[in-house]
C-alpha cells in the first residue's frame, strides 16, 4: 500500500526580509492611491452612493438590504461610510483604499503559503509572495475597483474570498474541520458582496488538484463531502442573482450565445491590459462577433484554447503558475455568464480585480523562478533581474497614479471613453452628465443629442436632455424631447414626468398635475412623480420651489 504524502504545515517566515516585504507591498498599495482620495463622484456613484436613499440610516437594515438584495454588505459599508464621514466622496474613497491594502496583505500571505507548498529553486517563498502582492498593489488595472467608489463590491468581496482561501488551505493541509467551518463562514459574506464569490469552491478545488500533494482517495472523499454540496450552493446563488437581475433588466431577458465570442474578446483585452496597461477606459465598446467560424470568431476561439492549453501544459513543471492561471480564468466566468444573458456591459475593468489575484500568483511564481535562474548565472545577472523587476513595479505605480488623476476629472474621463468608442451611445451620455455637472449645459446638450442619434430607442438620453433644456430655459425644446420619448417608451413614467415638469415651470399647474398622475398610473409608486406632486402641492400652498428636475437615472 503506497505511503500517504506528508502535507506541509503552516508556513512561517522569519528574518528581516520576511517581515519587511509585506509591509512594503501594503505601503505601496496605499501610496499609489493617495491622489484618488479627493476624487469626485463619477458615473454610477451618483446612483449607488450620492443619491442612494437606502444608505442614509445605517441602523435601517431592512432598507439597506432592500436597496441591494444581492450585495447587501456593500450597501451596508456605504451606509457606515456616510455615517462616519458624511455624504462627500472622501470617506468612501478611503474605505476602498483600506480594503485594497488589506487584500494586498492577504494575497501576500496566501502566495507565501502557496509558494511554500510547492517550493522550487534556492530563493525563499517570500520572493514569489512579494512579487505577487506588489504587482497587485500597484497595477493600474485595479484603479476601477479601488479608485471608483462604485467598484467597491470587488475589493470587499476579495477580503472575505482571500481569507476564506487561507482558511480552506489550512483545512486541506492540517485536516481540521474547524478550518473548513471558518472557510465557509468567510465565504458567506463574500457571496453577500459580489456574485464572483461563487467561484470560491472551484478555486479551492484547483488548489487541491494542482498544488496540494495528497492521495486520490482523500480527494475523492472531499469531492463528495465538500465540493458537491458547495456546487449546489453555487448554482442556487447564481440562479438567484440571474433572477434578480432579470427583474432589473426587464427588456433584456434571454440567452444570447453569440455573446460568448464577445466575452472571449473581453478576456483577450483583459490579459492585454494586465500585460501592457495601455488603453484603459471607463467604458470599453466591443465589436459583436456573430459567427464562430468567421475570421474574428476563429481568432477568439484559438486565443481562448491557447490560454487554456497553456494552463494545462505548465501544470507539471509550474503547478503554482497553472493554479494562478486557472483561478484567473474561473474568476471571469460569472461576469461572462451575465453578459450571455444580456445583463450588463460586455467589459469592465473592475471585474478583473479579484480574478487578477490568480494572474499575479502566476506572475509571482514565474518571476521567482526567473530570479532564481539569474542568481545561478552570477551576481551581475541577479542584480540586472532585480533592477528590471523593481523598475517594472515603479512603472506600474506611476501609471496608477496617472490613472487616478484621469478619474479626478470626469469630463476628461468621459472624453477619453468617447474617443475610444465614438459610435456607442453610453460614453456620450456619461460625457453629457459630466459636462452638465460642470455647468457646461450647452455642451451637455450636444452630447445627449449625439447619444440619441446613436441609440434612439434608449430612454435615458431623452430624460437627461429634457432636464438640461429646462435648466437652460428652453421649455418648448424640452417638451419636444419628452414627446419623442413618449413615442419611444409609451408605457414609461419618464415622458409624463418630463412633460409635467415643463408644464409646471410654465405655470400650468393643472396640466402638470395630470401628467404626474398619469405617470403614477403607469408606474404606481414612481418616486419622481410622487416628488413632483409634493412640490406642486407646496407651490399651491405658497411655498416657493427650488431646483429643477433633480438627478436623472444613470444608465447601467
Amino acid at each position: 500500500m503506497p505511503k500517504s504524502p506528508s502535507p506541509a504545515g503552516p508556513l512561517t517566515v522569519t528574518g528581516r526580509r520576511g517581515r519587511v516585504l509585506p509591509v512594503l507591498a501594503v505601503l505601496a498599495a496605499v501610496a499609489v492611491y493617495l491622489n484618488a482620495l479627493d476624487n469626485p463622484f463619477v458615473y454610477d456613484d451618483f446612483r449607488t452612493v450620492r443619491d442612494n436613499p437606502t444608505i442614509t440610516d445605517p441602523g435601517n437594515l431592512a432598507a439597506i438590504v432592500g436597496g441591494d438584495a444581492t450585495r447587501p454588505l456593500v450597501n451596508l459599508t456605504f451606509a457606515l461610510d456616510r455615517a462616519a464621514w458624511g455624504p462627500g466622496p472622501f470617506g468612501f474613497h478611503l474605505t476602498n483604499v483600506l480594503l485594497h491594502a488589506v487584500n494586498v496583505w492577504l494575497l501576500y500571505t496566501l502566495a507565501l503559503a502557496l509558494a511554500g507548498d510547492r517550493r522550487r529553486g534556492t530563493l525563499g517563498p517570500e520572493v514569489a509572495a512579494f512579487v505577487t502582492a506588489a504587482a497587485f498593489a500597484v497595477h493600474p488595472m485595479m484603479t476601477q475597483a479601488v479608485g471608483f467608489i462604485s467598484g467597491r463590491a470587488e475589493p470587499l468581496c476579495a477580503v472575505f474570498f482571500l481569507a476564506a482561501l487561507l482558511a480552506a488551505r489550512r483545512w486541506l493541509v492540517e485536516r481540521r474541520p474547524a478550518w473548513l467551518l471558518a472557510a465557509i463562514g468567510l465565504w458567506v459574506p463574500a457571496l453577500l458582496s459580489k456574485e464572483i464569490a461563487v467561484t470560491w469552491p472551484v478555486v479551492v478545488l484547483l488548489y487541491d488538484l494542482l498544488v496540494l500533494e495528497d492521495t486520490p482517495a482523500r480527494r475523492r472523499a472531499r469531492v463528495l463531502r465538500v465540493y458537491v454540496p458547495a456546487a449546489v450552493v453555487l448554482v442556487g446563488f447564481a440562479w438567484l442573482r440571474l433572477h434578480v437581475l432579470s427583474g432589473e433588466y426587464a427588456d433584456h431577458q434571454g440567452v444570447f450565445w453569440r455573446h460568448v465570442l464577445v466575452e472571449l474578446e473581453a478576456l483577450r483585452q483583459y490579459v492585454s491590459l494586465l500585460v501592457v496597461p495601455a488603453g484603459q477606459s471607463i467604458f470599453h465598446g466591443l465589436t459583436a462577433i456573430d459567427q464562430p467560424f468567421s475570421a474574428a470568431g476563429l481568432r477568439m476561439l484559438a486565443w481562448a484554447a491557447a490560454l487554456v492549453a497553456l494552463t494545462v501544459i505548465v501544470r507539471r513543471r509550474a503547478p503554482l503558475a497553472s493554479f494562478g492561471l486557472g483561478w484567473f480564468l474561473v474568476g471571469l466566468v460569472p461576469s461572462a455568464v451575465l453578459v450571455i444573458f444580456n445583463l450588463g456591459e460586455p467589459m469592465a475593468e473592475h471585474r478583473v480585480y479579484l480574478a487578477s489575484c490568480g494572474f499575479f500568483v502566476a506572475v509571482g511564481a514565474v518571476a521567482a523562478r526567473a530570479l532564481d535562474l539569474a542568481a545561478q548565472r552570477g551576481a551581475t545577472a541577479r542584480l540586472a533581474m532585480r533592477a528590471a523587476l523593481v523598475g517594472w513595479l515603479i512603472l506600474l505605480a506611476g501609471l496608477t497614479v496617472s490613472r487616478n488623476a484621469v478619474w479626478g476629472d470626469p469630463v476628461a474621463l468621459w472624453l477619453e471613453a468617447v474617443g475610444r468608442s465614438p459610435d456607442i451611445w453610453v460614453p456620450h451620455v456619461g460625457l453629457g452628465q459630466s459636462l452638465h455637472a460642470a455647468g457646461q449645459r450647452e455642451e451637455a446638450v450636444v452630447a445627449y443629442r449625439r447619444a440619441i442619434d446613436l441609440r434612439a430607442s434608449q430612454p435615458e438620453p431623452y430624460v437627461l436632455l429634457g432636464s438640461c433644456l429646462i435648466e437652460l430655459g428652453r421649455p418648448d425644446e424640452a417638451a419636444l424631447v419628452f414627446e419623442d420619448l413618449r413615442r419611444v417608451a409609451p408605457r414609461s413614467a419618464d415622458p409624463f414626468n418630463g412633460l409635467g415638469a415643463v408644464a409646471l415651470f410654465g405655470g400650468r399647474h393643472a396640466e402638470a398635475k395630470a401628467y404626474f398622475e398619469k405617470a403614477l398610473e403607469l408606474e404606481p409608486g414612481n418616486r419622481s412623480a410622487l416628488a413632483w406632486l409634493q412640490r406642486l402641492a407646496a407651490l399651491d400652498a405658497g411655498v416657493p420651489a427650488t431646483g429643477v428636475m433633480g438627478p436623472a437615472a444613470t444608465p447601467r
